[in-house]
């Protein structure tokens, strides 16, 4: 049995057993019939972003060293414990792309990668790649981003940021990462292609998944357009959430249906954080009379969960125990 053949034997684990789990190697690799009559996913495209400067001073662990492109140098004990190295690496004409480290929860993940040149010179452009893809194991649906950041203090190289927030677990999937057609960004102009490759990556997703349950059945909110919901299931970890529930007499291809929805956190010592970069979904039932909705977020800087007070859906606040 290969390492693909064992990810396909946790196929028929419930998602209520990896929420007790640790070891939440994700129901991947066989295809099963989809239960939703119909699927909408917002923002599901990939962004693609230019120009984040990193400049704090290198301080802590080899891990959060490695994740700094991602969240700077704050939380580097928490990021330490959560986040795994990865170290795998794909060169071609002059440079190297190596995948360096990955942070995630049950539902979100967040994978740095460094591109090098090869003859250790410094890159001197904006460089970023026309065309990247990763393919993952198993069925899955949400959005994600992908962009550049570059260190001031260390000009050799630049680092890539991709990030995804998916309807089902990530923990466990085999990725495949492909990147080509390296380019120079000049404002305003094509993109130059200095670099076909491609470049291709494969490794594990697995790291330390910090979710707990909030809890949170069948509780009625109102958003700010009237819109009613019923939230079934909040899961919180240290660097994000997700929340399912209903949203009842939806209007279907309607793509603004969930802009209304809105979810912040409330820090124990009162900061409130907007929960803005968020993925949102939702899929009709048989009598179309309601919708299974799904949120998913990444937190700008990793947060234990004993320092939060509450979620905030939809101006209801949900105690975290």
């Amino acid at each position: 049995m290969n390492r693909k053949d064992l990810y396909r034997s946790f196929n028929e684990v419930d998602d209520d057993i990896l929420e007790r789990s640790e070891i939440a190697y994700d129901k991947a690799g066989i295809k099963k019939p989809f239960r939703w009559k119909r699927f909408v996913t917002i923002a599901a495209c990939i962004a693609l972003c230019m120009g984040t400067v990193l400049t704090a001073e290198a301080t802590g662990g080899s891990v959060s060293n490695l994740l700094a492109p991602l969240f700077g140098f704050a939380q580097t004990e928490i990021v330490d414990e959560i986040g795994k190295p990865i170290g795998v690496s794909d060169s071609a004409d002059g440079y190297i792309i190596t995948a360096d480290a990955v942070i995630g929860d049950r539902y979100n993940v967040a994978v740095v990668y460094t591109l090098k040149r090869e003859d250790g010179q410094a890159i001197t452009d904006k460089l970023y790649f026309e065309d990247w893809k990763t393919n993952m194991i198993g069925n899955t649906s949400g959005s994600g981003s992908f962009y550049s950041v570059v260190d001031e203090n260390n000009p050799n190289e630049i680092s890539f940021i991709e990030s995804w927030s998916a309807s089902t677990p990530l923990f466990g999937r085999y990725v495949t990462a492909t990147f080509s057609n390296l380019s120079i960004y000049r404002e305003g102009e094509d993109g130059t292609v200095i670099a076909e490759g491609p470049w291709e990556l494969h490794y594990t997703l697995r790291y330390k998944d910090s979710t707990i349950s909030v809890p949170a059945k069948k509780i009625n909110v109102t958003d700010d357009a009237g819109k009613e919901y019923q939230i079934n299931k909040i899961l919180l970890s240290t660097i994000g959430l997700h929340i399912q529930g209903i949203i009842f007499d939806p209007v279907w291809g309607q793509e603004d249906m969930l802009d209304h929805f809105k979810v912040s956190i409330r820090k124990v010592d009162g900061t409130v954080i907007d929960m803005q970069n968020a993925s949102k979904g939702y899929s009709f039932a048989q009598n179309d009379t309601s919708a299974d909705i799904r949120f998913e977020a990444m937190f700008p800087q990793p947060i234990l969960t004993s320092e939060i007070e509450a979620v905030i859906v939809c101006g209801m606040e949900v105690p975290v125990p």
